[in-house]
């Protein structure tokens, strides 16, 4: 389950969130309960996790 979930995450996050600024608008690319979920771990502001701060941008506040 778990190489399911990396591999999930490592697909989502070969689109970059400059694609996403580009298009102009601010959103979260993964379902609303994971972008939770990393927010209430405090993975948002954790430097080793790259994948919910590039994809879960408006949960994390990273965009406006």
């Amino acid at each position: 389950m778990f190489v399911y979930l990396v591999c999930l995450l490592v697909i989502i996050n070969a689109f970059g969130p400059e694609e996403v600024m580009a298009q102009g608008g601010c959103a979260d690319r993964l379902p609303p309960n994971v972008c939770q979920q990393f927010k209430a771990k405090g993975n948002c502001e954790n430097p080793f996790f790259e994948i919910p701060a590039q994809n879960c941008m408006k949960t994390c506040g990273k965009c406006t």
